[in-house]
């Protein structure tokens, strides 16, 4: 992968979790998610693998484990 590295997708629905999960399967980091109630931060990267077991168990993603909640997506977006 060139270029982009880093991705904060906004919204972890069908979409944004297909494209949050390709775009690391291809060597890229997505550090952050938000939905409209929570947003998760994790420098290093986030699991989007577990993050979407996580959220299909009806758990918010502000809850996940594996990284720091942020407040939820706004007008200006995430406060990552």
């Amino acid at each position: 992968m060139t270029g982009l590295r880093h991705a904060v997708p906004q919204g972890f629905g069908n979409v944004g979790a297909w494209a949050a999960e390709i775009f690391s399967e291809h060597g890229g980091k997505v550090v952050a998610v938000s939905d409209a109630n929570s947003a998760v931060f994790n420098e290093k990267g986030l699991d989007i693998v577990a993050l979407r077991r996580h959220v299909t168990a009806k758990n918010p993603i502000g809850i996940f484990p594996e990284g720091e909640r942020r407040n939820a997506a706004s007008k200006q977006g995430p406060h990552v």
